[in-house]
């Protein structure tokens, strides 16, 4: 039976008329290639392509280049093991990084630490691995392209991000955006699925809009205690069994059906 939870405030589901396109993940006009020279790599037959593993590059706008000698790059590595484990772009001072559609796989820690970095573009198709952007805190914006993966706490500690926007049939891992403290809006696409406590504690969020058939884990926006809207698409299907637990932890909270 569906429930109606009334208190002080309202969050409303408004139902509106939306587009379903992915988002805009064409690399930035102007910016080219890197050079091969400017990493360090190897070709790898289980990725069957190339990854880089360590960049050696001065520039502070990086393109990952989608083919090197003839092979697609297709991994953003890492190197070493345990206490010597080292991600491609960990500790660096990139401030800008665009990564095609050929790369399927971004590591753990790939981008560590990476401070300056302000603003990140995923491809299509691609696994990311847990941790992989952990307290890149000048990050401010991301896209994120279609059938893309996101595991474990990508971005924890980005605490400057600002802005997401999600292409269609992203899986968003468990506490993935986890303190985003900054972060005031998400656009979020056909097909897409938000696992447990995705958006936790992502305190200044206050506009979720939600365009086609979006699944949604229970307290995927607990601890949102500024979120007040959420946009839902008319040709929405299904948004899972947990809707209405999904802000578990907002103190005002109203229930509106259609």
């Amino acid at each position: 039976m569906k429930r109606l939870i009334a208190t002080i405030l309202t969050m409303v589901l408004i139902f509106g008329l939306m587009g379903c396109s992915g988002g805009n993940n064409s690399p930035p006009k102007g910016l080219e290639e890197n050079p091969a020279s400017d990493f360090e790599y190897r070709y790898v037959a289980e990725l069957n392509g190339i990854e880089i593993f360590n960049y050696t590059g001065t520039s502070i706008k990086v393109r990952i280049p989608e083919k090197i000698e003839g092979e697609p790059v297709t991994s953003i590595g890492a190197t070493g093991y345990l206490d010597d484990y080292k991600g491609t772009f960990q500790d660096s001072a990139i401030m800008e990084v665009y990564i095609p559609n050929s790369v399927t796989r971004i590591a753990f820690w790939a981008f560590k630490n990476c401070r300056e970095l302000m603003n990140l573009t995923i491809g299509n198709n691609v696994d990311v691995d847990a941790e992989a952007f952990y307290y890149c805190t000048g990050l401010t914006s991301v896209t994120i392209g279609n059938n893309v993966t996101l595991d474990y706490d990508v971005f924890y500690g980005c605490i400057n991000l600002t802005s997401v926007v999600i292409g269609n049939n992203v899986t968003v891992g468990n506490g993935a955006f986890n303190a985003c403290r900054a972060l005031t809006n998400v656009s979020i696409r056909n097909g897409s699925l938000l696992n447990y406590r995705a958006f936790v504690d992502c305190t200044a969020l206050t506009s979720v809009t939600m365009n086609g058939d979006v699944r949604v884990d229970y307290e995927a926006f607990s601890g949102c205690t500024a979120l007040k809207s959420i946009k839902v698409d008319r040709g929405t299907k299904s948004i899972g069994d947990d809707f209405f637990d999904i802000a578990t932890g907002v103190r005002n909270f109203h229930e509106v059906y259609p």
